[in-house]
């Protein structure tokens, strides 16, 4: 009989729930010891201002808490070009007229904003919010044309937040219903999940030298095998080839504009596959597509990785390669790395634990400065990643295996960004809380025959195994695994 996951409070039993000016300080001071959540001060302008009280009191608190002793944000000046760097914020706020789906031009300010350009949030109200889904959350941003949102429930000219809907143009999105202040301060946490975070998608600059040939990276059944699966789950309907904003929003030069200025920030699936004989990862590109990815090589639609460094990747280009220069790897790289390099620690019992794996990471980037994904001495657990915006409602326990991270280290009901340092580490974290980590089989079957499933609140689920067929029929096959959009925890 399927098992059916059940949904947990926030922070439930782990201080989580604690006000954020409480919470922040304590966990400051455990990061100097264990690998936990630490936000990042946050520092933010305001675009475009309230457009009723309620939006007014709530910017008011969030900012008395944003900027506290606590937290150490400040309230800054929209930059320009000639900002220099320390002095620009890492989040411009819009607010919207307080209707749904309001439409907030944010393209003005930015193309006037110096590059790195920080991300936008959108702050609107409504009386009443409708059935939420992934369609209403998707549309609030792109109306608003900003990277991630808060929609509250509540009179206009009041202020009785009962409700709020959060949301990220990644896909991220979650129905809050908390009494007042709890409400306030739950949103602030989710500002400094994504605003308050390190991005790890750097690309180093070089490329390592291979020690394999094209003609090798180029019989990779990686390559027919990724494709394959790509084309499976689109036919399936559980991914998209590329995000169409136009069917959230009806004017073509908005849609134009910030899917051009926003491409960075949307997507909805990521796969990843490691060969163990080249000892190298291929990855999709960043902004490709989804589904029409190519089985040949020559296209380059997956970027062979084969070390990483603390803030991202490093890219190999096989010897007498025909791709002249490789596209960025997904957002997700660092992230599906480590998921590969710690598979292979827990598999030789060299980490029992993520504190022990990340220990181990540090070191290791310490003394050398890039770090193999699967070092000579040890073998791969885990060889086939897939990453998309779905939940689990029930699954196979003979086959497959559920875990979410873990809530000594991360609040397991927070959902934090795609391509952010604290995604890889809450997905890390969840691995050590599997079975298949704590007691892997051998090298010739590691996973016993199962798959794993990180589930993250909020934004999605990333499949894992040894064989890839095996992880997509687990995604498309409701015998194995059934499916659910992220609605709310």
């Amino acid at each position: 009989m399927p098992k059916e996951v059940k949904q947990s409070a926030w922070g439930e039993n782990h201080g989580w729930h604690a006000p954020s000016t409480e919470l922040i300080p304590v966990l400051r001071e455990k990061a100097k010891s264990k690998p936990v959540w630490n936000p990042l001060p946050v520092h933010f302008a305001i675009d475009i201002g309230p457009s009723n009280p309620f939006q007014e009191r709530a910017l008011a608190e969030m900012t008395a808490t944003l900027t506290s002793e606590a937290l150490e944000g400040t309230e800054t000046e929209v930059p320009t070009r000639k900002t220099l760097l320390d002095g620009r914020p890492n989040m411009i706020v819009m607010f919207g007229d307080g209707t749904l789906n309001a439409r907030v031009n944010t393209i003005p300010t930015y193309l006037k904003l110096p590059t790195p350009k920080p991300p936008f949030l959108l702050i609107n109200t409504v009386d009443r919010l409708p059935l939420v889904d992934f369609e209403l959350a998707r549309t609030q941003l792109v109306a608003g044309a900003c990277n991630n949102g808060v929609l509250f429930e509540g009179p206009q000219n009041g202020y009785e937040p009962s409700a709020a809907l959060w949301t990220s143009m990644q896909g991220n999105h979650m129905e809050l219903r908390k009494p007042y202040p709890e409400i306030i301060d739950d949103v602030t946490k989710r500002i400094l999940a994504h605003y308050g975070t390190k991005y790890v998608t750097q690309r180093y600059a070089g490329e390592a030298p291979s020690w394999f040939t094209w003609g090798e990276w180029e019989r990779s059944p990686i390559h027919p095998e990724v494709a394959e699966a790509a084309w499976s789950l689109g036919k399936s309907g559980l991914v998209q080839d590329k995000v169409d904003l136009s069917r959230y929003f009806d004017d073509d030069i908005h849609v134009w504009s910030i899917q051009k200025a926003l491409n960075k920030s949307l997507g909805e699936s990521m796969r990843a596959q490691f060969d163990p004989d080249l000892r190298v990862m291929g990855i999709t590109v960043s902004g490709g597509g989804k589904v029409e990815v190519s089985a040949d090589p020559h296209d380059g639609h997956l970027v062979p990785v084969m070390q990483i460094t603390p803030d991202g990747y490093v890219v190999v280009n096989p010897r007498g390669s025909r791709v002249k220069k490789y596209g960025n790897g997904s957002v997700e790289t660092l992230e599906s790395a480590k998921i590969i390099l710690y598979g292979a620690l827990a598999l030789a019992g060299v980490a029992r634990s993520f504190k022990e794996a990340e220990d181990w990471l540090n070191d290791q980037f310490t003394k050398r400065g890039v770090v193999d994904l699967v070092p000579d001495d040890l073998e791969p657990m885990i060889t086939v990643i897939d990453h998309s915006h779905w939940h689990v409602e029930s699954y196979d326990e003979e086959r497959v295996e559920v875990v979410n991270p873990d809530p000594r280290y991360y609040p397991p009901d927070l959902d934090f960004a795609c391509g952010s340092l604290d995604s890889a580490n809450a997905t890390a974290s969840a691995l050590f809380r599997s079975d298949i980590f704590r007691n892997p089989g051998t090298n010739d079957d590691p996973m016993k025959g199962k798959i794993l499933v990180v589930e993250l609140a909020g934004h999605g689920l990333i499949a894992l195994g040894t064989n890839r067929r095996q992880v997509t029929r687990a995604l498309t096959d409701e015998r194995v695994m059934k499916l659910r959009p992220p609605r709310w925890v």
